[in-house]
């Protein structure tokens, strides 16, 4: 088994009815599942299309780019809150360090029970799940733990993140655009676990609960990839990846959109097989889009070399720890090979081995090319 975990062994919500502008507004706590339950009977064939009538949106709801949720999901919904503190922090001059960790560590938005939940939470192989979400990042070779210790090392600056020389830690553009794309990431690859669970409390332990069975885990997606307002975000990285590469249409548009079809489904006790596999479609999309977006920016900070290189590198290697899994459920041996050549930790990969390599991944799993637009 290797030393190292990573080598082989990061819109406004608004009610969907144009006369209602009123802003979701967030809060803690879920309300009694009976409460639930006479909320949604007034729902219609139509819920969780985004086109409900204002009677029928439970007080909890988020809805947002054509999909409602059907569970009380805004504490979920608050993880990004947590985000925006880290990057608040590692914005300062020096960077704090030890208040991003703090964070990321212990959370404070995301408060679900009797505790908080946090990123670290989840990426330190939470509840031992991370086989069976990730089962192409773990074909790699990676241990269950590797995004935990991707990110606790970057923000400690210590294993691969050490310094060399004087040097206690890398710098701080490196950790810091490691840190960054790994965050997102790492909250793509927590909506790839909501997916999974929803595929088995429903389907295999017949749990349709909406306070803990499949159709939570499907809203929880939604605000895990959404954020309060949508900001701090994949949708508000997405956001600005479309806008770069021309893409016609926004990758929330390609997780919502089947979320909304396939939701009145897991409320009929039924599982939706094709939204979800275009819910996972998604997910890769994505997956390959943050990389992608990294990539296009490696060979002209590589040209200008130090700190501007490292960064490019390591922004490249954060966005890997979702990426992997897509490269590993499309051709374990290839995506194994270009793992290992990016820990090597000798002559990076140029961007053009890289696009190169992810041409060949949409290929192999069938994704729609135009969902990239120029970036490929």
């Amino acid at each position: 088994m290797s030393s190292h975990p990573l080598l082989p062994a990061s819109s406004v919500l608004n009610w969907p009815v144009a006369s209602t502008p009123a802003r979701l507004k967030q809060g803690f706590g879920s309300p009694p599942v009976t409460v639930l339950m006479t909320s949604l009977l007034l729902v219609s064939v139509g819920w969780g299309t985004g086109k409900p009538a204002l009677a029928e949106v439970p007080s909890f709801a988020l809805s947002a780019e054509g999909f409602t949720t059907a569970a009380d999901v805004r504490p979920h919904n608050r993880l990004s809150l947590d985000i925006a503190e880290i990057n608040t922090a590692l914005s300062q001059f020096p960077p704090d360090y030890a208040s991003a960790l703090n964070r990321y560590a212990y959370g404070r938005h995301f408060n679900w029970r009797d505790s908080s939940h946090s990123l670290a939470f989840f990426a330190d192989d939470y509840q031992g799940r991370m086989q069976r979400t990730l089962p192409g990042s773990i074909a790699l070779g990676m241990e269950p733990t590797f995004q935990h210790h991707f990110l606790a090392s970057a923000l400690m600056g210590t294993g691969a993140f050490s310094g060399q020389g004087q040097r206690r830690s890398l710098p701080d553009a490196a950790r810091i655009a490691a840190i960054q794309s790994g965050i997102l990431a790492t909250v793509l690859n927590w909506c790839r676990l909501e997916l999974t669970e929803a595929s088995l409390r429903g389907p295999q332990d017949d749990n349709w609960s909406l306070a803990n069975g499949s159709p939570k885990n499907w809203s929880e997606l939604f605000a895990f990839w959404y954020g309060v307002d949508g900001q701090h975000s994949l949708h508000q990285e997405m956001s600005r990846i479309v806008e770069r590469f021309g893409i016609s249409e926004h990758p929330t548009q390609r997780v919502t959109q089947p979320l909304a079809a396939g939701q009145p489904a897991l409320l009929e006790k039924r599982w939706p097989e094709t939204e979800a596999a275009s819910v996972q479609e998604a997910l890769d999309v994505a997956a390959l889009l943050l990389m992608l977006d990294r990539v296009a920016d490696l060979d002209a900070a590589v040209a200008a070399g130090g700190d501007t290189a490292l960064a490019a590198q390591w922004s490249v290697r954060g966005a890997w720890l979702a990426a992997g899994d897509t490269f590993g459920r499309a051709n374990p041996e290839q995506g194994k090979a270009l793992h290992e050549v990016l820990w090597a930790g000798e002559e990076f990969p140029d961007a053009t081995t890289l696009k190169e390599a992810v041409n060949r991944a949409i290929d192999q799993l069938s994704l729609p090319k135009d969902a990239f637009g120029s970036a490929i």
